[in-house]
């Protein structure tokens, strides 16, 4: 009976050093956490505009806040959001721009390679103009939330695309995009029967979603072919008009 008494009376001191322990990590965590805040508001306010033009200090800017677990851009009220949430404002709006400014070509999907091309074009008018990367277009259109809920990022095959209209593409929609983005370098087309064999479709499921492509302007046909329409990617069309 002594030795169960020693034992619960070891494991009530157990238990009181780990809580003893536990307060004094806990205690230990939030100082650390306070200082590398304060280190991290002196280092945007420091280093605002260069983190603003440098997509390589954005990255890192935003590693340090995810360490932290901070968003960044979550209110534009901390010295976080006031640092970077104008400069996503304004990429936002490029990025609306270059999608409106081409969507009669590509039917409101362009890929973010493309898009970046443009987005780029536009910055370089500018003296000292910032580095733009994909990664700040995906914060951009994240950025733009309800001002412009129908603008998305969809991955289509290997590359990422920036859908810019008020729909939603299925999973045959993108299987058939990407299967002509994969044709590459050759023309980004094909038949209802090549398309049926290439993705082991029955004939009538890719006449209903080039059909419903066709209609948002997705893919165009040609008819003089000589032979079987065929269907083309119009985002993948690289034409200089």
């Amino acid at each position: 009976m002594s030795d169960l008494r020693r034992k619960r009376r070891l494991a009530a001191v157990r238990k009181a050093k780990l809580a003893t322990h536990h307060e004094e990590s806990l205690n230990q965590m939030q100082e650390l956490k306070k200082e590398f805040q304060h280190n991290l508001a002196e280092f945007a306010a420091k280093y605002g505009q260069k983190v603003q033009r440098s997509a390589s200090m954005r990255q890192q800017f935003f590693k340090m806040c995810a360490d932290l677990k901070v968003d960044p851009l979550a209110t534009s009220n901390s010295v976080f959001g006031r640092l970077l949430g104008t400069f996503y404002y304004r990429l936002g709006i490029q990025i609306v721009d270059v999608c409106v400014a081409t969507r009669p070509n590509n039917g409101g999907l362009i890929p973010v390679p493309e898009l970046l091309k443009h987005v780029r074009a536009r910055y370089t008018l500018m003296s000292n103009p910032p580095q733009i990367e994909a990664d700040d277009v995906e914060k951009a259109i994240a950025k733009l939330g309800d001002l412009a809920s129908e603008y998305k990022l969809q991955r289509i095959g290997s590359t990422l695309y920036v859908l810019s209209v008020p729909t939603d593409l299925s999973a045959d929609h993108s299987a058939l995009l990407s299967h002509l983005s994969s044709l590459s370098p050759s023309p980004p087309c094909a038949s209802v029967m090549e398309m049926s064999r290439a993705l082991g479709w029955a004939p009538e499921r890719v006449v209903h979603s080039v059909d419903a492509l066709e209609q948002l302007c997705m893919l165009i046909v040609d008819e003089q072919t000589g032979g079987e329409p065929e269907y083309w990617a119009t985002a993948l069309l690289d034409v200089e008009e």
